[in-house]
């Protein structure tokens, strides 16, 4: 490809990434092996070496390669900059975060054209999402999901002056240290953009199963939720919205460990979060309704009938549903505890230290 070529084609690739697509994937072989296959009118060509079928962006591994070579050097923007050197930076550095996503000059150049008013921070979150549901390396790469926090907290406005202030709340309902919920720094996101994370990370688990990185992701949407909802200043709608969608997530993470009975963080990340869904509870910050709904959905006594029957229903036992339903025994009524433990003893498991473990907290003790 000549030098003129790779420009029309990095110009060609940012032209398709910035309309309103639905997905952006990376398809095997160049573009010519896709010349017969697509349907008519989306053929690639050398000048558009791409295929765009439906908004669904499909880029040939071998091209974007190719562009990415070409794309090693880049311009620094500062806060003055000729369109033309923006658009070079832009069009640069969105090759090169398909194909590496932790690349960290090419996500803070575009965090420094956002803060200098080249980039709108709304587009680059559009970006990002497309990235982590489309693209596997990116899916689970900790660099893009934090600049996709980066982005929030610059987009949405803070709003944790008094958060403090409120002593009659739980100290779990506060909002823990991390890069989206840090105290008095906090970004107030609505409604619509918590559920737009929270269904990001479902894709992102999808697409690579056992992501850490979309898991934290989670956790601080989830925390920052929580933390929204003690806020003296948003609205009853707005706090019936959050109280539905803290419900929503879990009994998501139920269903998803019903389907993925090995998935640890799952069950880590559920049981992690129970306490402060019941603090919020007891806080009286939800309608009757969605408090009832909660605490069935977060009840210890329902949640070890859930890990005893996928310890139970599978042979061999699985390690994660054992470590599960240990970890709400002790959240149980005495009576209810014992069954659990004189059933789990009689189950053969191949895990000799969980076992022994298991024996020396609750056999001696019971």
């Amino acid at each position: 490809m000549s030098a003129e070529g790779t420009k029309i084609a990095l110009k060609s690739l940012y032209d398709a990434t910035n309309q309103d697509l639905t997905s952006i994937e990376i398809i095997p072989g160049d573009w010519t092996d896709w010349i017969d296959s697509a349907p008519p009118g989306c053929e690639p060509s050398i000048t558009s070496p791409l295929l765009l079928v439906e908004w669904n962006l499909g880029v040939p591994q071998k091209v974007l390669y190719r562009l990415y070579l070409a794309s090693a050097n880049f311009p620094h923007i500062n806060s003055v900059a000729a369109k033309t050197v923006v658009e070079t930076t832009l069009q640069k550095t969105t090759c090169i975060l398909i194909v590496n996503p932790a690349h960290q000059t090419a996500l803070n150049t575009r965090k420094n054209l956002i803060a200098n008013g080249y980039l709108d921070a709304r587009k680059e979150l559009r970006f990002v999402e497309l990235l982590l549901v489309g693209v596997k390396a990116c899916a689970k790469e900790s660099a893009l999901w934090a600049h996709r926090r980066w982005c929030l907290n610059r987009l949405h406005e803070f709003a944790y002056e008094n958060f403090d202030s409120r002593a009659k709340l739980p100290s779990s309902a506060l909002p823990p240290s991390s890069d989206l919920t840090q105290s008095v720094s906090s970004p107030f996101l609505p409604s619509d953009a918590i559920r737009t994370e929270f269904a990001t990370v479902r894709q992102a688990f999808t697409l690579y199963p056992r992501n850490y990185h979309a898991w934290t992701h989670w956790h601080q949407t989830f925390d920052l939720c929580c933390a929204i909802l003690c806020s003296p200043t948003i609205s009853d709608a707005s706090r019936g919205e959050l109280s539905m969608i803290v419900l929503e997530e879990i009994r998501g993470l139920r269903k998803w460990i019903d389907a993925h009975i090995t998935d640890f963080s799952a069950v880590h990340h559920l049981v992690t979060s129970l306490p402060k869904v019941r603090d919020l509870v007891s806080s009286q910050l939800f309608s009757p309704e969605v408090c009832k709904l909660l605490e069935t959905e977060s009840s210890p006594s329902e949640l070890a009938k859930q890990s005893w029957g996928l310890l139970s229903s599978f042979l061999p036992h699985k390690e994660t549903q054992w470590l599960f339903l240990v970890s709400i025994l002790p959240s149980l009524p005495p009576l209810e505890k014992e069954w659990y433990i004189q059933r789990m003893l009689d189950l053969d498991v191949p895990w000799e230290m969980h076992r022994k473990h298991f024996v020396a907290t609750y056999v001696k003790s019971s």
